[in-house]
């Protein structure tokens, strides 16, 4: 499995605390254990970063804007606590 970056960008101040609800409603539904920080959410998956971003398409506003990153082995960080630390050792 790869591990994938989620990030939801708002262009447009329409719909986008719904819009950022439904998506984290979405992505708790289809993945295990996702992630999340405000807009954006880390997800483990087997399916493509098109397949992903296929998934949630739907629930973004007009104007607004969804990026599909997959992540590589090759990671860094800081100021993260424990929990976010272990998901991204343990995932990545």
């Amino acid at each position: 499995m790869s591990a994938f970056i989620i990030r939801y960008i708002e262009r447009t101040q329409a719909g986008s605390d719904d819009a950022r609800a439904l998506l984290a409603h979405r992505i708790e539904g289809l993945w295990d254990t996702p992630l999340q920080f405000e807009d954006t959410w880390l997800i483990q998956s087997n399916e493509t970063s098109d397949h992903i971003r296929d998934q949630l398409t739907e629930l973004v506003p007009d104007g607004d804007a969804l990026i599909v990153i997959a992540a590589t082995q090759d990671a860094a960080w800081a100021g993260l606590g424990p929990i976010e630390s272990e998901w991204l050792i343990d995932h990545i």
